[in-house]
């Protein structure tokens, strides 16, 4: 079991503004900040974070792993969409479409797409996963 995940960031604040709009239609918040990171969580759980965005410890550069990517389930098509959206209106980067991926599930909905530092982010809705 992952207690937690953790993405680099070259640029905290905007990082910050980003995952803020983008994860909110996920009901996701920070819910722990501190100097050189932010911490995510779904705010009807009262969980601890699940997400970290922050400066790397060895104070280099971050950047994005070479197949990488973070998966969020979605309860929708239309938050999946909405958060593509909000994705790119944030300046992150379209890797696919919000729609339909037979080869990967019979029922799944998918999007794709990057943050501002690179790092890949799936937003996802398999009908299956729902029942």
């Amino acid at each position: 079991m992952i207690n937690f995940l953790t993405l680099g960031t070259n640029n905290l604040q905007n990082a910050e503004e980003f995952y803020d709009s983008v994860l909110e239609p996920l009901n996701y918040a920070q819910m722990e900040k501190e100097k050189t990171y932010v911490g995510y969580a779904k705010q009807d759980e009262g969980s601890s974070p699940i997400l970290y965005i922050g400066n790397p410890f060895d104070k280099e550069p971050a950047s994005s792993g070479n197949g990488a990517m973070v998966a969020f389930s979605c309860p929708s098509e239309a938050i999946v969409n909405k958060c593509h959206q909000l994705l790119i209106m944030n300046g992150g980067a379209n890797e696919g479409d919000p729609g339909p991926r037979p080869h990967y599930s019979s029922n799944g909905y998918y999007a794709y797409g990057r943050d501002l530092d690179g790092n890949k982010l799936l937003f996802y809705f398999d009908a299956e996963d729902s029942n």
